[in-house]
């Protein structure tokens, strides 16, 4: 016979503790795991901006023409307007001379995720655009620099990254240790 008397599982107190215990451990990991997010986010963008300076550089030596890259909010054309290249930016040869993209001038295009809390800082010579000689050089002859930083507060601890480019126009890649955004 069957002793009914008899039952498994589990008593409200061991469940509460254990929903307890879940509670804590879930509490200390999502900071961690949203710095974790945020750090590969400002990481991608500084890497997709170092890639983008070299291909419109090798662009402008191969093609023996001007070549710009500047910051644009729809993928088509220039902002024209300063702080915009967390929004994306657009590689482009300016074929017919009228200092604007054209469709068929388009080499590049590189759109951003505006949720992604990312600021990109500029510097005077880059403030909306970058323009390569067709021997690679910088054509302004000014040297500048993009830096990638967390727009949020609660990560504005965060290593920034920058990305220096001289002269001749080689962009080269910084990782500043102990300097914050």
């Amino acid at each position: 016979m069957k002793n009914f008397n008899q039952t498994s599982g589990f008593t409200l107190l061991e469940l509460v503790i254990t929903l307890a215990i879940i509670g804590v451990v879930a509490g200390l990991a999502v900071p961690a795991f949203q710095s974790m997010l945020v750090r590969d986010n400002v990481s991608s963008i500084n890497n997709e901006l170092m890639l983008s300076l070299k291909r419109a550089r090798s662009e402008a030596i191969a093609r023996g023409k001007d070549v710009t890259m500047c910051s644009s909010t729809d993928g088509t054309s220039c902002s024209g307007a300063s702080g915009n290249w967390e929004n994306g930016w657009i590689i482009y040869e300016d074929i017919n001379g009228d200092g604007s993209a054209s469709t068929n001038e388009l080499i590049w295009v590189q759109n951003i995720e505006a949720v992604q809390n990312i600021v990109v800082e500029a510097s005077a010579s880059f403030d909306t655009e970058i323009v390569f000689t067709d021997k690679g050089t910088l054509a302004g002859g000014v040297a500048g620099f993009l830096r990638t930083c967390s727009g949020l507060a609660a990560t504005s601890a965060l290593e920034r990254r920058d990305i220096d480019v001289d002269v001749s126009g080689a962009p080269i890649y910084r990782l500043n240790g102990g300097v914050t955004c």
